[in-house]
């Protein structure tokens, strides 16, 4: 019971902080499919839409009004749609400058389709195909991650059962290969990569095994990883590192074993060292 009061608190600061949105959209029938037909949303500040990267029905970007929850259409579809194999696309982010991003999941023991990335200009745009690559066999697309505007934009993907990372550059509109990082272990990076900064560090979130998360360099050494008392490894789906006033917060969420959100604060001294402590009286608070 306490658990239970815990997080219904949690979640009505979260309500009130979002300027009383109901968040009505979050039980919206694009998300609550009982399958995996709808694996990605991003969030528009632009427009104040939630972009879904969906195959309900059909392969497509649906729009939703952020504050009703109402479906406003679809994003223009590329001319042949959005085809190849099981999952033709997948997850989506939007880079700072407000250009949108959509990948597949490139999964070589489902099919043999390259990893694809769309990108749009902005919500009134017809996609183009920036990154179209095999990647030597390599599993991308479960976890997608955009930072940075213009030329400075960075792609970050990973994968189930791999120790492998994309890093893509932006370059005249086009992803371009910056780097395969080795991660710290296969699946390190599965469910999710926030990045800290362009071409900076990053916080993984994976769950092949009992993995915490994670924070590392751009060349794929580790930093810092959560303590087992503050986050539980293992099975998590998220990551988000965010900032009020003094205060460096980091916030999983575990949907696969025990459907929690948790947060914990982080500091880092003059040395790059990182360290952890409870948000609250606990990481659940």
């Amino acid at each position: 019971m306490k658990k239970v009061l815990q997080l219904i608190i949690l979640a009505s600061f979260s309500v009130s902080m979002l300027q009383g949105y109901s968040l009505v959209w979050a039980n919206y029938d694009l998300i609550n499919t009982g399958s995996d037909e709808t694996r990605g949303l991003a969030y528009n500040p632009a427009t104040n839409h939630v972009l879904v990267a969906t195959r309900k029905d059909s392969a497509r970007i649906a729009v939703l009004d952020a504050e009703t929850g109402q479906y406003l259409g679809n994003l223009a579809a590329p001319d042949d749609g959005f085809v190849g194999g099981t999952y033709p696309i997948n997850l989506i982010d939007i880079a700072d400058d407000g250009v949108i991003y959509v990948c597949n999941l490139h999964a070589p023991a489902y099919n043999s389709v390259a990893f694809k990335i769309y990108r749009y200009a902005d919500e009134n745009s017809v996609p183009s195909v920036v990154f179209e690559d095999p990647t030597d066999g390599i599993r991308y697309g479960d976890s997608f991650a955009v930072i940075g505007s213009g030329e400075n934009t960075y792609l970050y993907s990973a994968g189930w059962q791999s120790d492998k990372m994309l890093v893509l550059k932006i370059r005249r509109d086009i992803a371009e290969l910056n780097a395969v990082v080795t991660l710290p272990a296969a699946g390190a990076a599965r469910h999710a990569i926030s990045p800290v900064s362009p071409g900076g560090n990053l916080w993984l979130n994976g769950s092949d095994g009992e993995q915490p998360v994670r924070l590392i360099g751009p060349d794929g050494m580790l930093i810092a990883a959560v303590g087992d008392s503050i986050f539980s490894p293992g099975g998590s789906a998220s990551v988000a590192h965010w900032e009020v006033g003094p205060l460096k917060i980091l916030t999983a969420s575990n949907v696969f074993l025990s459907n929690t959100l948790k947060s914990c604060r982080y500091f880092e001294d003059e040395l790059g060292t990182v360290t952890f402590d409870y948000f609250g009286w606990t990481s659940d608070s």
